[in-house]
């Protein structure tokens, strides 16, 4: 009988910071953009974009989050037809993203907060 424990797998995603990657590439190769982030009343498409002020914050950097990086989901009227338009395409935020150099990297481990965890 097999083991019913799966291996988690840690995947190394790179990130861009002089932000000029290409989106629309960048997104086809993506696998967060199926990740929605619901965080402080805005959607994201995925969890950097939600989170990438406390990248920001802890290892000094300023990578930009815009208006078009999200919906503000109490917008008056907000349609579930513009949310899924909005799921659908490339951010701003995706210019940051190396998604062409995200690899695995083998056992899910505890980060180390080392900046290199996510640059090359």
């Amino acid at each position: 009988m097999g083991s019913d424990k799966k291996q988690k797998v840690m995947t190394k995603m790179i990130l861009n910071p002089k932000g000029n990657s290409n989106p629309f590439q960048r997104f086809i190769g993506c696998s967060l953009n199926q990740c929605a982030q619901l965080y402080n009343g805005r959607l994201y498409p995925c969890t950097f974009t939600a989170y990438i002020e406390y990248f920001n914050k802890h290892f000094s950097q300023n990578l930009q989050i815009t208006p078009l990086d999200f919906i503000d989901i109490h917008k008056p009227n907000l349609t579930y037809q513009e949310i899924l338009s909005f799921m659908a395409k490339p951010l701003p935020f995706c210019r940051y993203c190396d998604t062409m150099k995200w690899q695995h990297i083998g056992e899910r481990k505890t980060s180390k907060k080392d900046i290199l965890e996510y640059l090359e």
